[in-house]
């Protein structure tokens, strides 16, 4: 049995990010299997009953929340866990507990791990606070060194770590230790009025660093002039103290920058963590724009939550997701605390337009949040940090259910409430007309949902034409007219249904990451191609108005050729060097402008012969080269 001693102010998820990340390593190491876990705290006022289950609470007196010295403090600690046996670590957190985290396991004789939670020469200096700055940097420079292992909470207290061990040659190499992965059931879908997050501390000094009133600006720009999918959007701003002034002048920033009254909360600091954490979970968009986080646990629960996050380039969780090679599945800017009024409308105008574009995109932005959780988990590195920890605690016997054993475990498949419909149906000439009824934009969400895993799409093909034969064969007067219509309605619907299931299947074709070629297929042109496919359905060929592009894969004598209308290459400037472009020229020596309408060709083609000789339909990917001539 490992006993591993964690010296907090509080067994409570609440008053700052040390006591939030104290609680939830705590829950997540708890169930290790040989480890036994002790949380000291001034007193039983510091606990909140609902973790008392993931670590046994030491108090060190009958009341009061603070530790009131280290030499008195120390001296109680002895006694009190003397009645628990052996203790093997003491855990301190930063320059909060560091101290008396040192203290006792000198004197009980047991290892000393120390946390990094904060660059306090960098944090509280950016709050002209250049004493305080100054005092707390001295004492971290001091504490560190003198640990059995310090680990810092992010790469980039990581780094802090380094720099102080420049200057100790006693100090060992810092370790890297991350936030749990919360055990929160993700938001399934994105929202559809969008609400506006931003959460953190708001009070006299702090905005120098966590940009709340630049955040509010920006919000307010960003629905200036709003759109459909912006009109019924909402802001919460959480962190205010109570009958703040601040609350009017935020509500006024917003609404000025908006030019209309916009529906703004302004809330008090949530102490609960369920209910700090719901309100993540229900927004469309959290905010993170601090000129310096040394980690930024908002984005981690954000994160964790599958909500769509903005975040600052200077902070610990976009080193780690860089890192992580989840880069593209963020969105970040580098704020910079400007004081120039020029500088400071140009960081305003670029936030509000990402903000503009993640609310607009809704569907987009769920997928990549999705995709972004998805591959954190999948590289373990969560768990791997905790296994780091626990070995430096002294514990070598593993973590019950860790990556050791078994995968990570992997978030639930969500539903995407996304649908695609085509309609066959009359044109005004009562010839049978194909209709994609889905706009570009709800392709291309449709789309990143199928490429991401985040859900399925609801793909459904319905005949208006289809319907007016079977109105016609039980309604109408004539005899022969509703035989007629029986006729055609039972010749032509397993035809409609069977044109259901190509698109179907190009629709999943176009989602494959194999569907892919140099220079080819945006999100757009992917989307475009559905509809084009759609619309081909329509056309007339005649001889004179195609030509052949022959697909020549790695091996010469397997290829097919398919046709490419000329309405898709029309007002190109390549239109008449096409026929003169020999056999022998790629597709990478002539510019295509309308890569959707290749790739919409392609698909044209191969679900033809997929259709008529049930031949496999080929992804674009495979193919090594086009061969360009006219036939």
């Amino acid at each position: 049995m490992t006993t591993i001693v964690f010296v907090a102010s509080h067994l409570r998820a609440n008053l700052g990010g040390i006591n939030v990340l104290n609680a939830e390593l705590l829950s997540a190491i708890s169930p290790t299997a040989g480890l036994h876990l002790l949380c000291l705290v001034p007193s039983n006022a510091c606990v909140d009953p609902d973790l008392a289950s993931t670590a046994t609470a030491v108090a060190l007196r009958s009341s009061g929340e603070e530790f009131l010295g280290v030499a008195d403090d120390a001296d109680l600690a002895v006694g009190k866990l003397a009645a628990h046996g052996q203790v093997d670590a003491v855990v301190g957190h930063d320059v909060v507990t560091g101290e008396l985290a040192l203290e006792i396991g000198k004197r009980i004789g047991a290892r000393t791990i120390l946390l990094h939670h904060m660059a306090y020469g960098r944090y509280s200096a950016l709050m002209r606070d250049s004493q305080n700055a100054l005092g707390k940097e001295n004492r971290q420079n001091d504490l560190f060194p003198k640990a059995d292992q310090c680990f810092g909470i992010g790469p980039i207290l990581v780094d802090s770590l380094k720099d102080m061990q420049r200057a100790s040659s006693s100090m060992k190499p810092p370790k890297l230790l991350l936030p749990p992965l919360l055990s929160i059931e993700p938001a399934a879908n994105a929202r559809t009025a969008p609400r506006i997050l931003y959460s953190g501390r708001i009070e006299d000094g702090n905005d120098a660093v966590k940009q709340a009133a630049l955040a509010a600006r920006a919000i307010g720009r960003a629905l200036r002039a709003p759109g459909a999918r912006m009109r019924d959007a909402t802001v919460d701003i959480y962190g205010f103290d109570r009958n703040s002034p601040q609350i009017g002048e935020f509500k006024t920033m917003i609404n000025e920058e908006a030019g209309y009254e916009v529906p703004v909360k302004c809330l008090e600091f949530v102490d609960s963590r369920r209910q700090m954490l719901s309100v993540v979970k229900n927004a469309s968009l959290v905010l993170m724009p601090s000129v310096h986080e040394g980690f930024g646990l908002v984005a981690w629960e954000a994160m964790c939550c599958c909500v769509p996050l903005i975040v600052a380039e200077n902070s610990g969780f976009y080193r780690f997701v860089q890192e992580s090679g989840q880069i593209s599945n963020l969105e970040s800017l580098s704020f910079l605390g400007h004081t120039s009024e020029a500088a400071v409308q140009e960081q305003v105008a670029a936030f509000a337009c990402l903000i503009r574009s993640l609310v607009e995109h809704p569907e987009e932005a769920h997928a990549r949040a999705v995709r972004l959780l998805a591959g954190v988990r999948e590289r373990g590195a969560v768990e791997a940090s905790h296994l780091d920890f626990l070995k430096a605690c002294g514990h070598v016997e593993g973590r019950k259910g860790s990556t050791a054993s078994q995968p990570a475990p992997q978030p639930p498949h969500l539903k995407a409430t996304l649908s695609v419909h085509v309609d066959i149906g009359l044109d005004s000439n009562d010839q049978v007309e194909y209709r994609c009824n889905t706009s570009l934009h709800g392709i291309r969400n449709a789309l990143l949902a199928l490429r991401s895993g985040a859900g399925d799409v609801d793909f459904s093909i319905v005949s208006s034409y289809l319907d007016r034969l079977s109105e016609m064969a039980e309604t109408h007067p004539d005899k022969d007219m509703r035989d007629d219509a029986a006729i055609r309605f039972g010749a032509d619907k397993p035809k409609v249904e069977r044109t259901g299931e190509l698109l179907e299947h190009a629709l999943a074709v176009l989602a494959s990451e194999e569907f892919s070629f140099p220079g080819f297929l945006s999100e757009n042109d992917r989307a475009d191609a559905f509809i084009k496919l759609v619309d081909s359905y329509n056309l007339n060929y005649r001889p004179e108005e195609t030509v052949h592009l022959d697909a020549v894969r790695s091996d010469p004598d397997c290829h097919f050729s398919f046709r490419v209308p000329l309405d898709y290459m029309e007002n190109k400037d390549f239109y008449h060097p096409l026929f003169t472009v020999n056999d022998g020229a790629t597709l990478l020596d002539v510019w295509f402008g309308d890569s959707s309408g290749i790739a919409s060709a392609y698909l044209a083609a191969g679900l033809k012969r997929q259709a008529d000789y049930s031949e496999p339909l080929q992804p674009l990917g495979s193919l090594h080269e086009w061969r360009i001539g006219a036939h």
